[in-house]
């Protein structure tokens, strides 16, 4: 199924919005598995025919919100959930258990950096 431009600007518009109440209430922004869902429908993401699930993917979306405003020196998103998408399935495309494996990383560079007094 194709989506056209005004279909993606739809998706697109939503979730901004999603995000953008997220965010004046104070909470830490995030993708529901519905934007998720969305976010993959706009990126034409057959999960029948991919190697990760929509929850991967869902975890995935998240985690590259630090391309957003999470880290303004980072910010190249600005959360735009299309561009953070294409990011996630960029990895996901790469080693679908990416992220499972991100995590793993994610815990030993903790301990590590714990027992030398930078964390």
């Amino acid at each position: 199924m194709s989506k056209t431009k005004s279909e993606v600007k739809k998706i697109r518009k939503k979730i901004s919005y999603s995000l953008k109440h997220e965010r004046e209430s104070k909470y830490e922004l995030s993708f529901t598995k519905e934007d998720a869902s969305l976010i993959a429908r706009a990126l034409k993401i057959d999960f029948a025919k991919e190697k990760f699930d929509l929850d991967e993917f869902t975890v995935g979306v998240n985690i590259e919100l630090e391309h957003g405003t999470k880290y303004s020196e980072c910010n190249v998103t600005k959360n735009d959930p299309i561009l953070t998408g294409k990011i996630a399935l960029a990895h996901l495309k790469e080693f679908p258990d990416y992220y499972t494996r991100l995590k793993q990383l994610e815990e030993e560079a903790f301990n590590y950096w714990s027992e030398k007094g930078l964390n």
